[in-house]
Parts: C-alpha cells; structure tokens; sequence
C-alpha cells in the first residue's frame, strides 16, 4: 500500500510539471511577436508602392496619357528623348506588374534608396502621418535622390536627407534646390530612379544631361551666376544609381 501511496505521488508531481511546461509553450505561442521599426516601414512601404502603381493602371486603363503628364519629370537630354523614357517607365504591362509585385520584390526594388529613409524617419520624422507622406512622394516621384552636405559638416550630421525628385509638394524640388540654393554650400548627391532599376548606358548618358541642364536651368531662373556650379559625376560602380558632386567654384 504504501509502494502504491509513493508510485500515485511521484505520478502527481510528473503530470504537474509536464502542465507547467505545455502552459508555458501554449503563452508562447499566444503571445504577439513584436515588430521592429523597419518591419513596420516596410509594410508601409509596400502598402503606398501598390497603391500607387494600381492608381497609374487605372488612370492609363481610362485612357490616360500618364507618359505624356509625365514627360517633363524626366531627366534627359531634350523633350524627344524624355518622352521616350516617359513611355518606358509608364509602359501599361510595366504598370500592371508592379501594382501587384511580392513584398520581397519591392523591397528590393526601392533598396537604393529605402536604408537611407529609414535612417532618415528614425532621425526627422516623429508622426507616422510624416512617414507615410514622405513615402508617398518619394513612390510617386520619377526619382530619389539622397543628400549629404558638401563635406558632411551640416547640422544633420551623417544622416543624410531623402528626396522626391521632382518635389511636387514644394515650388522648387529639384536637384539646384536641395543642393546649392539659399546658403547651401554644395552636397554629396546619389540619385536613383524611384523604382530602382538599373540605367542602361543611354539612359545614364541622358539622365546626366539632363540633371545638369536642370540645374543650371534653375540657377539662372534664381539669379544664380551659372558659372559658379559645378557637378561632377563620379564613374559608375552601382548601375541603379548615378552619384555626383555639386561643389562651388573657385
């Protein structure tokens, strides 16, 4: 009797640590994962990048002539030449495909420029209604370009600024504005095309022209002596991005 007494015990004890155990792995499994800040961003990201691009497959599927809207927001050598980019960036099936990418896909093809948002967020942007307009504008845009201040010795430190190219929430967005206007001493410029696809060599070549022409374009239109810039491209290493200085003169 008492072999039985010491057997039912032991047995007792077993069954209540083996619950223990099951309650443990059971909150576990309850239990929210926690989400990271980038985690978060991401989804964010994703959501505005196909909202945007369903939002350009149902202007052109209602006989939109979004290329031709969006010609001028091309960098190129002349109109001619813009408007052909314009039609290849806008191409229907294009537009179609990207409305509806995996995550993983446009995560990657927003890579040129989306670490350096998110440090930027992380450092300037408090509200999440910041965050998802800035994001807007920068899917929206034709490009992005990322800015250091020549010689890195800005107020923002190595952190650098994130920008829509064009700016259309501004009256001035463009690469003169946010690198050499008002007291600006120059920058470090990386810009990409907002859905980060490689240049091809012709594409490079025209965007280049094109960069530069608008830029001296804006100086004078700001009683800017256009002598005074100058950008000078580095030679390509990444084929998404084109990196450039705009240094002063003398």
């Amino acid at each position: 009797m008492v072999t039985n007494k010491k057997q039912i015990k032991a047995s007792s004890q077993k069954s209540r640590a083996s619950k223990s155990v099951d309650d443990e792995v059971a909150e576990q499994k309850i239990r929210p994962k926690r989400i990271s800040k980038r985690e978060r961003l991401e989804a964010l990201l994703v959501e505005v990048f196909h909202a945007h691009w369903q939002a350009v497959t149902v202007k052109i599927n209602a006989g939109d002539d979004v290329a031709k809207t969006r010609t001028d927001c091309i960098f190129a050598s002349n109109k001619r030449a813009g408007a052909r980019l314009a039609r290849q960036y806008y191409a229907p099936a294009r537009a179609l495909k990207l409305a509806s990418v995996p995550v993983d896909e446009v995560v990657r093809l927003t890579s040129a420029w989306f670490d350096a948002f998110c440090d930027y967020a992380d450092e300037w942007l408090t509200k999440p209604s910041e965050i998802r307009n800035e994001l807007c504008q920068l899917v929206a845009a034709e490009y992005v370009a990322t800015s250091l201040p020549e010689g890195n010795s800005g107020s923002q430190g190595d952190v650098a600024t994130v920008h829509p190219l064009p700016n259309e929430a501004v009256p001035y967005g463009d690469v003169y504005e946010i690198s050499a206007s008002g007291l600006s001493s120059g920058a470090n410029l990386r810009i990409c095309k907002s859905v980060a696809e490689p240049f091809s060599e012709a594409e490079r070549r025209e965007a280049m022209v094109g960069i530069e022409r608008e830029f001296h374009e804006n100086a004078r239109a700001d009683g800017e002596d256009e002598n005074v810039w100058e950008i000078d491209f580095s030679e390509p290493i990444e084929p998404c991005v084109i990196d450039a200085d705009v240094v002063m003169i003398g």
